[in-house]
């Protein structure tokens, strides 16, 4: 009998491909292999490969994965025949339908197969196409099928039954077709004071200890959820997500942990109230709820909903290209509006989320996950990225707070009005290189903003900015509460033909200490102190 090689812990086991008993856990279709071979029912069938996984939250804890296994397959002696054929990776499916090849994957010409860190997550029953070519030109094509097995004790995939999303989310793990929590981590930053309870959530997911109230992360390879219900008191006082965005570095920070799956919550606490928005920025990147401690425990819910809804193979992919965040923004912020119309406004993209009022919560929460779950594989939101490619905002006068693909967040500080900026979109992308239609707004800030078409170049827009002198926000949700601002947002989105992307976003905050008068020729009449003062890392 022919041998899988499990490799555990750096150590190289054999292990027979026996047949055997599953393990329990999601009952998933055996799944037919992609491409002509399968349809002609001429591809030679190898034997199947077994693979049983591990998860053990304490083994390989520094590299931040559960300790993968690996499955290594010399094609050349898997059947008679094949020895100095030349082989290639036709197609690949999972649970019955065509799927991407894991990034641990490879296959070279001689057909040494192997495939790296095959983790819970990875559980299901593939189909890799493959072609066997001959140096005289004749091939041939064969089928391999590999299942991955659950560990033996997987918990189901949510706790409470009684709750509709709960129902549908354990109707479709039962059919594989949903990822569960199996690969993610919650970690409370304030020391339990604000804990989401995970236990009466899903016993998926896993704890992790330790990590300070900041925008730092020393688990860079996990699927992590965090929230610290903290406010930062003094002279420098703010919320833990305003407190860490007053330079570059800190928004570079910021950026590394969304391209992480990562998503960590913070209260606003008094930076958002009935008198004001007192954020100088705004962005997806930012995970801020509307109230005070304990505001913030709704949005882990739903946050994950979302990982525990996503198709398997759909989030596979996500995590692997560090996109599980911004997709998670995507289905959160779409979820609170009823349509596109609106998901394209200001309406859905506010600072910070409200909560949503209790007599439809469940429902959106069961909209959210079925909305989650009805992503395949080929139908990933696309993803919107921002570049500069003209600006009027001076670095040197402080006024370029950051700049990165995600968001561009300026504040007005000189005297010369109005502003400009010239934005591109070219390096939008989807990761199935679907063709894109790009979709520039005014989120907020509707009177002090106009976008203007660039001629011959349907990716970029000519954003002209006019002082924005504090005004009541335009949007203003269900159950949310009327407040002004001194920002602007502009909200960049790409559309693959099936749904919209996340926004990346460009605001510009006028100080809000503050008030200036312009003529209508832009010469600045006079400016003069409000009465409110800057946060201290503004002046």
């Amino acid at each position: 009998m022919l041998a899988v090689l499990l490799a555990t812990s750096g150590a190289v086991v054999a292990a027979a491909a026996a047949t055997g008993t599953p393990t329990p856990g999601p009952s998933v279709p055996a799944g037919k292999a992609t491409g002509a071979a399968g349809a002609a029912g001429a591809a030679l069938q190898l034997e199947r490969r077994v693979v049983a996984t591990v998860a053990d939250v304490a083994t390989n804890f520094t590299l931040g994965r559960d300790n993968g296994r690996t499955l290594q397959v010399d094609l050349a002696r898997a059947a008679p025949g094949l020895l100095g054929q030349r082989f290639t990776l036709v197609s690949i499916s999972r649970n019955g339908s065509p799927s991407f090849v894991p990034a641990r994957l490879s296959l070279n010409a001689n057909g040494e197969l192997r495939w790296e860190d095959i983790t819970p997550g990875s559980f299901g029953n593939w189909r890799l196409l493959l072609k066997a070519e001959d140096g005289a030109g004749k091939a041939r094509e064969l089928v391999l099928p590999v299942e991955v097995r659950l560990p033996a004790d997987t918990p189901d995939i949510c706790e409470a039954a009684s709750r509709p999303w709960c129902a549908f989310a354990r109707e479709r793990w039962a059919r594989g077709e949903a990822a569960g929590n199996l690969e993610d981590f919650y970690n409370n930053r304030d020391g339990g004071h604000a804990a989401f309870p995970i236990a009466r959530f899903s016993r998926q997911i896993r704890p992790l200890v330790g990590g300070h109230a900041t925008l730092l992360s020393p688990w860079p390879t996990r699927n992590v959820v965090g929230n610290a219900s903290l406010f930062s008191l003094g002279p420098a006082a703010a919320s833990m997500e305003r407190f860490h965005s007053f330079s570059q570095p800190q928004f570079d920070a910021k950026v590394r942990i969304f391209e992480s799956n990562h998503v960590f919550w913070y209260p606003a606490h008094t930076d958002i109230f009935g008198n004001g928005d007192l954020f100088h920025f705004n962005a997806a990147y930012a995970n801020i709820s509307v109230g005070s401690s304990g505001s913030e425990v709704d949005e882990i819910e739903r946050t994950f909903v979302v990982w525990a809804m996503l198709r398997p193979d759909v989030k596979q992919r996500l995590v692997e290209r560090g996109l599980l965040a911004p997709a998670t923004q995507m289905l959160l912020r779409r979820n609170r509006v009823d349509s596109d119309a609106a998901y394209l406004s200001g309406l859905a993209h506010l600072t910070g989320f409200f909560d949503i009022p209790p007599a439809i919560a469940e429902q959106r929460l069961l909209e959210l996950a079925q909305a989650a779950n009805a992503i395949t594989v080929r139908d990933i939101p696309p993803f919107a990225m921002l570049k500069v490619v003209r600006e009027d905002f001076s670095a040197a006068d402080r006024e370029q707070l950051a700049t990165n693909a995600w968001g561009v967040h300026r504040i007005w500080r000189r005297e010369d009005h109005p502003r400009e900026m010239v934005l591109s979109a070219a390096d939008s992308f989807d990761l199935n290189g679907r063709a894109l239609e790009y979709r520039w707004v005014v989120l907020r800030g509707l009177k002090y903003a106009k976008i203007e078409p660039v001629e011959g170049d349907p990716g970029s827009a000519r954003v002209v900015f006019t002082y924005p002198h504090r005004f009541p926000v335009e949007f203003v949700p269900p159950g949310g509460e009327a407040h002004q601002t001194n920002r602007i947002d502009i909200g960049l989105f790409v559309h693959n033909g099936v749904s919209w992307s996340p926004p990346a976003m460009v605001t510009v905050f006028a100080l809000d200490s503050e008030v200036r008068m312009y003529d209508l020729t832009h010469r600045l009449l006079w400016r003069k102190p409000s009465g409110r003062p800057d946060h201290v890392r503004l002046k």
